[in-house]
């Protein structure tokens, strides 16, 4: 566990890392900045020996890796109930819309703590 520590179990782990699995095929170098080897070396982005935590943490740390900002990777991984909430910004549901059709969430810890050692910023997202 490098970045996170969460209580609580994923509920949808198997399908997280089934679907990161999966993605891992459509990953292309260029788009990384990286060479096929480098890229090689990457992979899996999820062992299959990982607890949830190390899953979850493989996958947070590789968007943050490859371009993503900590808290925009953590929206994406667990993204707060926006569906049907009448209240959230137009611009965070835009956000919402656009990266569930890219990942599933990672549903089930009722709290997340994020340590990033690179930025030194500490970050707790309550859902």
């Amino acid at each position: 566990m490098q970045i996170l520590g969460h209580n609580g179990d994923i509920n949808t782990l198997r399908g997280n890392v089934n679907w990161m699995k999966a993605r891992e095929g459509l990953l292309k170098c260029k788009a990384l900045g990286l060479s096929e080897d480098e890229l090689k070396k990457l992979l899996p982005i999820v062992n299959a020996n990982s607890s949830d935590s190390g899953a979850f943490d493989g996958v947070l740390e590789f968007l943050v890796q490859y371009g993503k900002s900590l808290p925009e990777a953590v929206m994406m991984m667990i993204p707060e109930a926006w569906q049907n909430d009448k209240n959230v910004d137009p611009q965070r549901k835009a956000f919402y819309e656009y990266y569930s059709a890219l990942m599933e969430p990672w549903d089930g810890p009722a709290h997340v703590h994020i340590l990033s050692t690179l930025a030194l910023q500490f970050g707790t997202n309550l859902i």
